[in-house]
C-alpha cells in the first residue's frame, strides 16, 4: 500500500503521473563477481519510491489511516440489530450429610442444559449513534490529510536530500576533471617547459586537497540520502537524474489559492471546526429520549442426568419482546453537561483561529520561499558559458607551452586563472538549481500539494 501511495503523490502529480513511474527502471543493485558492491542507481523517482516505502512515519500513518477505518467499521455497527446466541450445559452431583439428632444423608445428582436467543434494535429516534459515526468519519478523513501530509513531507526530504547529493556527486566531477586538467598539462610541460613544472606540481597538490574535502561533503550528503532512504551505510551510489532548467513559476496570488484549497493544516482546521460542533451536540445526547426494541426465546431441559433419566425430569420453554422507551426528564449534574457545551464552544473558537493562522503562515512561508527561488532564477540566467571557460583554458595553457621560458611563469598565471573560471562555470549552473529546486521543495510543502501545475511534469526528473 505505501509503494502506491508513493506512485499516486509522487513530483509530478499529475493524471499520467502513474504511468510516468511506470517506465522507471527499479534501483539496480548487482554483485560482481569480484565481490565488491556495485553501485546502486538512483533517479529521483526511484529515491522517492524506495525512501517512501521504507518510512517509518510514512507507515505509521499508513496504521493510524487504517485504524481509524476501522473505528467507523465498528461504530457503523452499532446501526443494526444484535443477535447473540448461546446454549450451556451443567451436570452435578451433591451429596448432604447431617449428624446431630437424627442422622441424614442424601446423594442427589442434578443435569441443567439451556439454550437461548436474543435480538435487540436501538432505534436511533434521537440521532445519537448518527452523530457518533459522524465523528468517527470526521477522525477517519483527520487521518487521511495526517496521511497526505506524511506523504508529502517524506516526498519533499527525500528530494532535497537527493538534490544536495547530486550536487556533491557533481562537485566531485568537476574536481576529479580540475585535477586531470593540471595533471595532463603538467606532464606536458615537463618537456616544452620544465620552468613552469614545480609551480603545477604545487597547484596539483592544492587541486588533490581541495579534492578530498570536496569528497568529504559528498560523502556527508549521501550519507544524509541513505539514512532518508534506509539503506546500509557501506552501499555506494550513483545519481543518474539531471536537473532541468526551471520554467516561470505561478504569480503568488495563483500560488496562495493553491495553498488555500490544498494545504493540511486548514483542511484540519475545518475538520476540527466540524468536530466541534458535533461535540456541542452530543454533549446532551445522554438526555435524548432513546428507544430500544428486543426480544428473547429460552429452552431448557431438566434432569437426573445428561440422559434426562430419573424422576426429576423436564422442560422449560420462554418467549419474550420488548419495547423499551426512557424519556429523561430531570437531571442535576453540578454543570457537567453545560462545561461540556463550553469545551465544545471554545473548541470552535480555536479551529477557527487555527485556520487563520494557518492562512497566514501559508502567505508567509511562500513569500520567503519566493525571495529564494527569484534569486535562483536570476543566477540561472546569467550563468557563464562553460564551453567558452573550457576554450579559454586551453588557449591559455597553448601559449604557456609554447612561450619563452622568461614568459611561461606570467602566463601560467593566466592558464591558473582561467582554469579557475572554468572549474566556477561547472560548479554555478549546478549550485544555482540545487538553491532552485531546495527552494522548489520547500513551496509544495508550503502549497500542501506537489501538483502546481501540467507545465511542472517534467521538472526534476
Amino acid at each position: 500500500m505505501i509503494s502506491i501511495l508513493a506512485l499516486a503523490l509522487a513530483t509530478t502529480a499529475q493524471p499520467n503521473a502513474t504511468a510516468a513511474f511506470a517506465t522507471i527502471a527499479q534501483p539496480n543493485l548487482t554483485e560482481p563477481q569480484n565481490g565488491n558492491v556495485a553501485p546502486m542507481r538512483l533517479s529521483m523517482d526511484d529515491a522517492v519510491e524506495v525512501g517512501t516505502e521504507r518510512s517509518f512515519r510514512l507507515q505509521r500513518s499508513v496504521r493510524n489511516e487504517r485504524m481509524a477505518e476501522q473505528r467507523v467499521a465498528g461504530t457503523r455497527a452499532g446501526l443494526l440489530p444484535r443477535v447473540d446466541v448461546g446454549m450451556g450445559a451443567d451436570q452435578s452431583q451433591r451429596h448432604y450429610d447431617f449428624k446431630g439428632d437424627f442422622d441424614y444423608n442424601q446423594a442427589r445428582p442434578a443435569f441443567y442444559a439451556a439454550g437461548n436467543a436474543n435480538a435487540s434494535y436501538d432505534i436511533d429516534i434521537s440521532g445519537v449513534k448518527k452523530r457518533q459515526l459522524q465523528q468517527s468519519r470526521l477522525s477517519k478523513e483527520m487521518s487521511e490529510v495526517d496521511l497526505r501530509q506524511a506523504t508529502l513531507d517524506v516526498s519533499s526530504d527525500i528530494r532535497t536530500q537527493y538534490v544536495q547529493a547530486l550536487r556533491a556527486q557533481e562537485q566531485v566531477a568537476a574536481d576529479e576533471d580540475y585535477l586531470r586538467s593540471i595533471e595532463g598539462l603538467l606532464e606536458r610541460a615537463r618537456t616544452s617547459q620544465p620552468s613552469v613544472v614545480s609551480f603545477l606540481e604545487t597547484e596539483r597538490s592544492n587541486a588533490k586537497q581541495s579534492l578530498e574535502s570536496t569528497k568529504q561533503n559528498a560523502d556527508l550528503a549521501f550519507s544524509n540520502l541513505r539514512q532518508g532512504l534506509r539503506i546500509k551505510n557501506d552501499q555506494p551510489l550513483e545519481l543518474t537524474s539531471k536537473l532541468s532548467n526551471p520554467v516561470p513559476l505561478p504569480s503568488a496570488d495563483q500560488l496562495l489559492n493553491i495553498a488555500y484549497q490544498n494545504r493540511n493544516d486548514l483542511k484540519q482546521a475545518d475538520i476540527r471546526l466540524k468536530q466541534a460542533r458535533l461535540q456541542k451536540v452530543q454533549a446532551t445526547d445522554s438526555r435524548k429520549p432513546s428507544l430500544r426494541a428486543s426480544a428473547n426465546a429460552s429452552q431448557a431441559f431438566n434432569g437426573d442426568y445428561i440422559t434426562l433419566r430419573g424422576k426429576n425430569h423436564g422442560r422449560t420453554q420462554q418467549a419474550a419482546a420488548l419495547l423499551n422507551f426512557a424519556l429523561p426528564i430531570f437531571l442535576y449534574d453540578g454543570g457537567q453537561l453545560n462545561s461540556q457545551k463550553n469545551i465544545a464552544n471554545i473548541q470552535a473558537e480555536q479551529a477557527l483561529a487555527d485556520a487563520e493562522e494557518a492562512r497566514e503562515r501559508a502567505e508567509n512561508e511562500i513569500n520567503q520561499v519566493m525571495i529564494g527561488l527569484n534569486r535562483a532564477q536570476q543566477r540561472l540566467k546569467s550563468l557563464p558559458d562553460a564551453n567558452q571557460a573550457r576554450q579559454s583554458l586551453l588557449q591559455a595553457e597553448q601559449q604557456m607551452l609554447v612561450a619563452s621560458p622568461t614568459e611561461a611563469a606570467g602566463v601560467l598565471a593566466q592558464v591558473t586563472n582561467a582554469r579557475q573560471n572554468w572549474r566556477s562555470s561547472l560548479l554555478s549552473r549546478n549550485d544555482a538549481l540545487t538553491d532552485f529546486y531546495s527552494n522548489f521543495y520547500r513551496l509544495q510543502r508550503s502549497l500542501g500539494t506537489e501538483d502546481i501545475g501540467p507545465q511542472y511534469v517534467a521538472m526534476a526528473r
